[in-house]
């Protein structure tokens, strides 16, 4: 075998020959490839506009395409119309409203009996929304309705889990006619117009009016369908097509704030920008928790600057697609730019207004650089591609050998790359510092006030908004006094009724009382039984007695002279209308207040309060009347804690402890608002899993068979042996000691719970539930941790919370 050798000027030779093919092939590259970057912030039509440039430039959209767009497109038409639903119950609008009510005068709406409702000031401006939120509370909202409308969107709320058994392929002929039902509904049509305050596709109506052909066995999607299906981008996407001799590779990448940190990457080597803004999200509410401030027009304006005014983009063609001008001119009609945007004072016509956004963006621009506009709708195949050959024709103009731009100061891109590298490598640091929390338990377990302790203990207080709370305390005030009364009459408790004092002075002429009630009650027989039985309770005995008074009359002699109008004034509290029409008490209403608290029989009745619906805290305020009664009070920290306001949608709170920051997000847990935990469920650091130990003699609101502790122990059991959380920390918070340990004193565990065989004390009662708590746990080898809480004291639930925050840090 013999063998070449090579001397060290054929290796320079065969180097330098190698570097110049590179140097060429890099120049043919640059020459006839060209990289598209596609931004813009979420739901502004990037990803429509990618499928155009497939459908007009590239393969089209294939047969295989449109049927795997299916299933997409049924997922749509469901989370739309239970947005809808949601969006009813949000915005308090009852089925059947009629959109004609809008036609109406303020003077007209007040003439009818929603005049009351028109109090407050900015009802007066919206007496239509007013009006719609009258009608609701007063059907007993989106529970109380009736009818086959309010049927079927109790219905369309599951109508995904029916549909996932067919992997959306299909909706059953039941689920047609209920969704149908909905939203041809004209309550419904009218919350569609205020579609601006809550998340809702734009192509809501394009698919809800064609319910009946989408729903066909053998239904294929057509292009116009796939172009307005939704199908959230979460990942970086690259389409290659080819014009001529020049190939396209488009980057479509997610536009929600929490995917723009993977913009940067592909920041190299572009073209040419292709920015999108939803024109139409002018009147939009901003749905980002970080920046309540800002509508998405402005949070777009704000990120085209950042990448408008980036360095590496300093001479790079930008095209910006104003999109959405279907929509935009719609709103038009009747939304005023001018109401969102104070500086606009042109005519709210389309061409002096979409000028004026326009114009907006124009001016962020900091270099001399031109930025290329189009007004767009980006379903409409035949206007996008007169745009897209217009844009195809300035990017092939600025690749024109005349018109290659070389940078000599090549430093200052090597520095802003190396930036770029740094801002990422911060950014997986700063999701490193994030811990995400969430706060699950049933109705009324003291969630909302342990999130206000995390933010008294962690965060920055009350002292911004302490003001904002008098109308809650207020309203609260009023709503239990008037809860008390009802009470009275249901459980037959006469006012001034004194069990202690009554029984024992009057049980020796029980009879004499019988035979004086018996022709009203009927009851004698039993009154006999259960007064002279020995193994008859005292608590039995005081039912009886004051059962016997009360058809005597409502108010026993000794009652107080004022009492029975106090009692009518409270009886006409209105407290269908919210809290924020409760500024303050007249005095005749705080006056009525602190009689009715004052009463001997009330105070028996607040005993009792296991057998009806009142918060905990009613005592707190009502103790405490004559401060609360004053014009001038001043809400405290303490007050704030013990006030209940519903939890109806999902509050995230932030704060930072050292060097981490935990986001905590508390959910609604009334039954029906359990169907919006599931998206949360994602990257939890620790679950806080809140149960109420008072609850232990009290039946649930919406099913008086079941036990408030024991749903709450199904509900855990649901939640702890999810295999989403098959290794995520539990703390389980065993809440209300305090309420626990008053009832305690006066109800036994073993009438509610009958397998409670041991002492009705604190400790070992706690730990009879803490141990139901956890033989529901189908994962034993999960951290799981319990503490026995009390939410509102706040030096007891700090020890807690501080041995919580170091739980998770481990």
């Amino acid at each position: 075998m013999g063998c070449s050798s090579s001397t060290p000027d054929d290796a320079f030779i065969t180097s330098r020959d190698i570097d110049r093919r590179l140097h060429a092939d890099s120049q043919v590259c640059r020459t006839t490839t060209a990289k598209l970057l596609l931004l813009g912030t979420g739901e502004t039509g990037k990803s429509t506009l990618l499928k155009q440039m497939k459908l007009i430039y590239g393969a089209g959209i294939t047969i295989e395409e449109r049927q795997g767009c299916r299933s997409a497109i049924i997922l749509n038409i469901c989370t739309s119309i239970k947005a809808l639903v949601l969006a009813m119950e949000t915005c308090k609008i009852p089925f059947g409203f009629e959109s004609n009510t809008a036609k109406m005068s303020p003077a007209a709406l007040a003439e009818m009996e929603t005049c009351n409702c028109l109090s407050a000031e900015g009802d007066r401006k919206n007496p239509v929304e007013a009006y719609a939120r009258y009608l609701y509370e007063k059907e007993g909202g989106f529970s109380g309705q009736t009818g086959r409308v309010a049927d079927a969107a109790r219905y369309v709320m599951n109508v995904d889990s029916i549909i996932a058994f067919s992997n959306y392929e299909m909706i059953p002929a039941e689920a047609i006619a209920a969704i149908k039902a909905v939203w041809q509904d004209s309550g419904t049509q009218y919350c569609f117009k205020r579609s601006n305050e809550f998340q809702l596709m734009d192509t809501c109506p394009y698919f809800l009016n064609d319910v009946d052909r989408i729903c066909q066995e053998d239904y294929l999607p057509t292009e116009q369908d796939v172009l307005n299906a939704r199908i959230k981008t979460t990942k970086i996407t690259e389409t290659v097509f080819k014009v001529d001799k020049l190939t396209y590779r488009v980057f479509d990448v997610a536009g929600q704030r929490c995917h723009r940190k993977h913009w940067a990457p592909y920041f190299d080597d572009v073209n040419s920008i292709i920015f999108m803004v939803a024109i139409s999200s002018y009147d939009q509410l901003p749905i980002s928790l970080k920046n309540l401030r800002n509508t998405p027009v402005v949070d777009s304006k704000e990120v085209f600057a950042a990448i408008c005014n980036h360095p590496l983009f300093k001479r790079t063609p930008m095209i910006l697609f104003m999109n959405k001008i279907d929509l935009f001119q719609e709103k038009l009609k009747f939304k005023q730019v001018s109401q969102y945007f104070e500086e606009y004072d042109g005519a709210n016509d389309y061409e002096s207004a979409s000028e004026f956004f326009v114009n907006e963006f124009l001016k962020v621009n900091k270099y001399p650089k031109h930025i290329y506009r189009h007004l767009t709708a980006a379903t409409d195949t035949q206007q996008i591609k007169g745009i897209l050959d217009a844009v195809q024709a300035i990017i092939v103009q600025s690749k024109s050998p005349d018109h290659i731009w070389i940078d000599d100061d090549t430093s200052e891109a090597a520095l802003t790359n190396t930036e770029i590298e740094k801002q990422i490598s911060k950014d997986r640091k700063e999701l490193q510092k994030q811990v995400k929390l969430l706060l699950l338990g049933a109705g009324e377990t003291g969630k909302s006030t342990i999130l206000k302790q995390f933010r008294l203990i962690y965060g920055s207080g009350f002292t911004q908004e302490k003001s904002q709370f008098r109308c809650p305390i207020v309203f609260g005030i009023s709503a239990s006094a008037k809860t008390l009364v009802k009470a009275m009459s249901q459980l037959h408790i006469p006012y001034g009724f004194d069990p202690s004092s009554i029984i024992t002075a009057h049980l020796p002429e029980l009879d004499a009382i019988q035979s004086i009630s018996s022709s009203d009650t009927g009851d004698t027989q039993v009154s006999n039984h259960i007064v002279h039985q020995q193994k008859c309770s005292r608590d039995e005995i005081a039912k009886h007695v004051a059962n016997l008074y009360v058809t005597l009359g409502p108010f026993l002699p000794s009652s107080n002279a004022k009492l029975p109008s106090a009692v009518e004034t409270i009886k006409s509290f209105d407290t269908t209308l919210g809290f924020r029409h409760y500024a303050s008490l007249t005095d005749e209403a705080a006056d009525a207040v602190k009689l009715l608290w004052a009463d001997t029989g009330v105070q028996y009745c607040w005993t009792r309060r296991s057998e009806f619906h009142i918060t905990d805290t009613a005592a707190y305020f009502m103790n405490d009347m004559a401060r609360f009664c004053d014009e001038e009070f001043e809400v405290t920290d303490q007050d704030i804690l013990n006030t209940r306001i519903i939890t109806t949608n999902v509050t995230e709170t932030r704060f930072q402890v050292e060097s981490l920051i935990f986001r905590v997000f508390d959910v609604g847990g009334q039954r029906g608002e359990r169907r919006k935990w599931a998206q949360y469920f994602e990257d939890v650091s620790a679950l806080i899993y809140v149960a109420a130990l008072g609850q232990f003699d009290q039946m649930c609101v919406e099913d008086d068979s079941t036990n408030r502790v024991m749903e709450s122990i199904h509900l855990f059991a649901s939640i702890s042996s999810n295999p989403i959380f098959k290794q995520t920390p539990i703390i389980l918070f065993m809440n209300k000691t305090d309420v626990f340990e008053e009832k305690l004193a006066s109800r036994n565990v073993s009438e509610f719970f009958p397998d409670f065989a041991g002492k009705n004390t604190v400790k070992e009662a706690g730990n009879f539930f803490l141990a139901k708590f956890l033989m529901v746990n189908k994962y034993p080898e999960k951290p799981m941790y319990m503490y026995l809480t009390c939410a509102t004291n706040t030096a007891k639930i700090r020890s807690v919370l501080e041995t919580v925050r170091k739980i998770i840090i481990k």
